[in-house]
């Protein structure tokens, strides 16, 4: 099976102010990296339909807003109150200009992200939950999937694939009715077809 790993994500938002496009640089701690960061790549995240955005240095950020033809970009550890970093980044709306400019320095060192890794997490992800492959077991998903990308499964076991399929199936579950008009209603919708196959809807009248 073919990945394009350029496929776009929806991104996952982070809400936080928005900031303009020079911002104070603020202290810098000169232990880290100074080179300032000119390009980026986007990488799946760990939620299936998250989005990474890493710059040439190795620095992840996550999409705050969009305006003006530019997204505004914060750190990662703008999430983590412990190792805050108030480092953003501006980039382009248009996919294929692939420019970045930081306008915070960050105060940390690059995280080690396996890229390789993010690609069959995201892969695994998909097949497990795609509409048709429900029923495959957990082990066939994995042994087709680390076929087409051998280098995550060096760090990505068969443990930790069977307990992600198992709760991104739980979770998309239809939920729970008290009536079969209920359940015909709920596996009518698009998200839920995979699990209507063989109900069909109760008549309105009986002979």
């Amino acid at each position: 099976m073919y990945h394009n790993y350029a496929l776009q994500i929806p991104q996952e938002d982070v809400q936080l102010s928005d900031g303009d496009d020079e911002i104070d640089a603020g202290p810098v701690n000169f232990n880290v990296p100074q080179q300032a960061p000119e390009t980026y790549f986007t990488v799946p995240g760990i939620c299936l339909n998250s989005l990474v955005y890493m710059d040439n240095i190795g620095y992840k950020y996550y999409k705050n807003i969009s305006r003006n033809n530019k997204m505004y970009l914060v750190c990662e550890n703008q999430k983590n109150k412990a190792e805050f970093c108030p480092s953003t980044a501006i980039v382009s709306v248009d996919i294929n200009e692939n420019w970045l400019r930081s306008n915070i320095r960050h105060n940390h060192f690059p995280p080690i992200v396996d890229i390789p890794v993010a690609h069959l997490r995201r892969s695994i992800g998909i097949a497990g939950t795609t509409t048709g492959r429900l029923s495959n077991s957990i082990r066939h998903i994995y042994n087709n999937e680390i076929v087409e990308n051998p280098d995550g499964a060096k760090n990505y076991t068969f443990l930790q694939c069977q307990s992600r399929v198992r709760r991104m199936r739980q979770c998309s579950r239809p939920q729970s009715v008290d009536t079969i008009e209920e359940l015909s209603n709920i596996l009518s919708l698009e998200q839920n077809k995979s699990y209507s196959s063989t109900l069909q809807r109760p008549p309105s009248r009986f002979f």
